[in-house]
């Protein structure tokens, strides 16, 4: 099995995430969700008999990454080849699953777990006070949120900022630092491990609770996905001024699309 993600191959995240997978499977990265389709295909050139994950960012208050993954779907659709050879797992991008492990285990600065706890929530946020410190083009999207939130409101050691240390990341905790966090023992392995498994949908080997990729159960998953993603969108819009111009996902749309790609399902 193969993850492709739209990311960077030396993203130190997407380092981060690849301890968990222990070299169980062959991941891969686009540099960007507009290279994914051209990366899906080489990929699957290159190893046409292996099935491929494709990992996209999908969040509601950001048409492109809508358009991104209905636009893959509709690839695979009208890529006979691709039938029954790709699935698209939509994502809230790698640093929403960092973040969130870092709030449940108590790493994120005590003046900032209402904003992350917001953001965790996905609902909408653009008018949060608490975010009036900050520049709005830093979190003009859900992704920038998350990835502000990464380098700002974690402690010291977690955070994703260029010149940081990125200890929590890199080195096996405990570490010698004195600290007013209450740090327990964790091995990097251990804490990639606590990534992975706020993802939705995992590749067979992925983390200490490893799942058996089945598409039935993938379809079925993406259909909640979707429906608590709509519902979210309908939020987002309620907020903005151009009032013809839809966040949701037409599910039924998302389904047939499905169903054609993969013919014994």
């Amino acid at each position: 099995m193969i993850c492709l993600f739209e990311d960077k191959k030396d993203a130190l995240l997407s380092a981060f995430v690849r301890v968990a997978m222990q070299s169980q499977i062959k991941c891969f990265y686009s540099d960007g969700s507009s290279n994914l389709k051209n990366s899906l295909m080489s990929i699957h050139n290159a190893h046409p008999e292996e099935f491929v994950i494709v990992y996209c960012d999908l969040v509601p208050n950001n048409r492109n990454t809508k358009k991104t993954f209905l636009g893959l779907w509709d690839f695979i659709q009208r890529t006979s080849e691709l039938h029954g050879k790709a699935f698209i797992a939509p994502s809230y991008c790698t640093e929403y699953y960092y973040l969130k492990s870092l709030e449940k285990y108590g790493l994120v600065d005590t003046d900032c777990r209402d904003v992350v706890s917001l953001c965790m929530s996905l609902k909408p946020y653009l008018e949060n006070a608490e975010l009036s410190k900050w520049k709005r083009d830093e979190f003009s999207t859900h992704e920038k949120l998350c990835k502000l939130l990464c380098k700002v409101a974690v402690r010291p050691c977690a955070s994703t900022i260029t010149k940081g240390n990125h200890h929590y990341i890199q080195c096996d905790c405990l570490c010698d630092t004195e600290s007013d966090f209450k740090c327990v023992e964790a091995t990097v392995y251990e804490k990639s491990c606590r990534v992975a498994d706020e993802w939705r949908f995992k590749a067979d080997g992925w983390g200490n609770k490893p799942i058996n990729f089945n598409v039935k159960d993938a379809v079925d998953e993406l259909m909640n996905m979707l429906d608590e993603f709509n519902k979210l969108a309908n939020e987002y819009e309620l907020q903005m001024k151009d009032k013809h111009k839809t966040l949701c996902i037409d599910i039924k749309s998302v389904r047939r699309m499905i169903y054609a790609s993969f013919k014994d399902f």
